[in-house]
């Protein structure tokens, strides 16, 4: 079995890993690693609102139908 040795700082480890990651699936076997980094985390919506057409926005952003209405 053949192994890559590489040498990174640190502030660039988390970057390298989630590429070996990507690939890891039928072309690398094993990834090791000297210091422990932490995953990072998956993005999750604040809630699970299903928000209406008509129903007024509480952001920065208009609803569609008052974007549609602007345009014409």
């Amino acid at each position: 079995m053949a192994q890559i040795t590489i040498d990174l700082k640190d502030k660039n480890i988390s970057t390298v890993l989630n590429i070996l990651e990507n690939l890891k699936d039928g072309i690398i076997d094993n990834i090791h690693t000297s210091t422990i980094t932490k995953k990072r985390n998956r993005y999750q919506a604040n809630n699970n609102d299903i928000i209406n057409e008509d129903q007024k926005p509480t952001g920065k952003y208009v609803s569609a139908s008052e974007y549609k209405r602007k345009l014409q």
